[in-house]
This record gives C-alpha cells, sequence and structure tokens, in this order.
C-alpha cells in the first residue's frame, strides 16, 4: 500500500502533492506479465518431500536427522509432512548436511 491508496491493477500514474512540491509517479503492475513468466512459489509440503527422500536415501531415521541438525523429532515430522516450514536457516543447516543447494530444497532446482 501507498500512501493509502490500493496499489493500481494496470498502469496508472499517481500523483502525490506536498507542500513543496508535485511528485508524479508511475507504477507499473502488469497482471498479465504473471501469465507470461513461471513464478516460483515456495511449497512446503515439497521442500518437505525432497528432505524427506534425502534422509531415507541416506538411510537416516528422523530421529536421527533431528539430532544432527538440532531440532525436535516433531519438527522434523512437521517439516517433512509439509505442516512446518523451518526457517531459512534450518533449512540451510539441512541443504548443507545433505550437501544439496538451497535452490534445490526450496525450488526443486539441481
Amino acid at each position: 500500500m501507498i500512501w493509502g491508496l490500493d496499489p493500481p491493477r494496470t498502469h496508472e500514474k499517481i500523483t502525490v502533492k506536498t507542500d513543496s512540491f508535485c511528485a508524479s509517479f508511475f507504477i507499473f503492475f502488469r497482471l498479465s506479465a504473471r501469465k507470461e513468466k513461471t513464478m516460483n512459489y515456495i511449497n512446503a509440503k515439497e521442500i518437505g518431500s525432497r528432505i524427506r527422500s534425502l534422509r531415507m536415501e541416506k538411510g537416516l531415521t528422523q530421529q536421527k536427522l533431528a539430532d544432527t541438525i538440532g531440532v525436535t523429532l516433531s519438527t522434523v515430522g512437521r517439516i517433512e509432512s509439509g505442516i512446518k516450514m523451518g526457517s531459512i536457516d534450518l533449512i540451510a543447516d539441512i541443504a548443507i548436511y545433505f550437501g544439496v543447494s538451497l535452490d534445490y530444497l526450496i525450488l526443486g532446482k539441481r
């Protein structure tokens, strides 16, 4: 929200008047661009699924992973099931432990 105005849905010119000057701002919101580009969103279930498959590939239990990264068993279970996301620091620690990139854990890109 800018100066109490709702964001424009198309190309609009917004003029903001102050005591000393009149400033014009062009704000471009291209809703059609969302259709043209592929938008990547964070999906907790997919992240959890990737973590689960990495853990299983290494033959680890959830408890062993939890002990290694310093969280509780229930936290690992909730992350793997997609109920909880986990902080970026925790996700980074998991990525380092498994030797994968954050891009892979978050977006699925190897």
